[in-house]
């Protein structure tokens, strides 16, 4: 499966990156909420997640970098410790999403025909 894990410091840059879907090299040290515009929108939101709590996963992101066509689900859980960090893990889930769409197109369909 292709996947990426980034580890992401309190001030949004990218501290450690691994994983098949991006050469790691590429995002070292970038700006997270830069480099993916859908974790800007959610920056508030994750800063105050607890390393106690549930992660937040979203399924289903739509090319969520200019390197990355397909779908993709990503999931955020805050670290514990004394430093708080960020960790994302990014999976692609492209084939899932085009089984659903077509499934959902067939019955959409079914349901129209008489």
């Amino acid at each position: 499966m292709l996947t990426q894990i980034l580890l992401i410091s309190q001030s949004g840059f990218i501290l450690k990156s691994a994983g098949n879907l991006l050469p790691s090299h590429w995002l070292l040290h970038h700006s997270a909420r830069e480099t993916f515009p859908i974790i800007e929108s959610l920056w508030p939101y994750l800063q105050n997640l607890k390393a106690q709590e549930p992660s937040l996963r979203l399924d289903c992101v739509a090319q969520p970098h200019p390197k990355l066509a397909g779908f993709y689900c990503f999931s955020f859980r805050q670290t514990g410790g004394h430093r708080k960090y960020l960790e994302l893990s990014i999976q692609c889930c492209t084939e899932q999403a085009l089984q659903f769409r077509k499934k959902n197109q067939q019955q959409n369909e079914a349901r129209l025909l008489p």
